[in-house]
C-alpha cells in the first residue's frame, strides 16, 4: 500500500506506471474536490485568473512589497508569526513536516520500483 497522498503521486513523472492502491474513502474525497471545482462559474475562474495574474506582475508585487514595508502590514505578519508560534508551525515543526514528506515520496518511490 502507497503512503503518498494522491495529489504528490500525481506529480509523480512515472504515474502511468504507478501502480498505486487508492484508499476507496480518498477516491470520494477527491471526486467530492472535483466536482466542488465544476461548480464554480466562468466569471469567477475569469476573476481569480485576473487577480492572479495582476499580483505576479510588477505593479502587484510592487504592490504587496509597499503594504509589507507599511505599520499595517507588519502588523499583519506580527500576528500571523503568533497565530503559527499558537498552531504549532513554527521552524522546527516546517523542517520536521519537510523531512517526513521527502522520507515518504523517498518510500513510494523505492516501493513502486520506478
Amino acid at each position: 500500500m502507497c503512503t503518498m497522498r494522491i495529489e504528490e503521486c500525481l506529480r509523480c513523472p512515472y504515474t502511468d506506471t504507478c501502480d498505486l492502491d487508492v484508499l476507496p474513502e480518498e477516491r470520494a474525497m477527491q471526486d467530492r474536490l472535483d466536482r466542488e471545482l465544476e461548480i464554480v462559474e466562468p466569471e469567477v475562474l475569469r476573476r481569480r485568473e485576473t487577480l492572479r495574474r495582476y499580483n505576479r506582475s510588477d505593479k502587484g508585487r510592487l504592490r504587496s512589497k509597499k503594504y509589507l514595508e507599511s505599520e499595517k502590514g507588519k502588523q499583519a505578519q506580527e500576528r500571523r508569526g503568533r497565530r503559527r508560534i499558537e498552531n504549532g508551525k513554527n521552524a522546527e515543526y516546517c523542517r520536521r513536516y519537510y523531512h517526513r514528506q521527502k522520507a515518504l515520496r523517498e518510500a513510494h518511490h523505492e516501493q513502486t520500483d520506478h
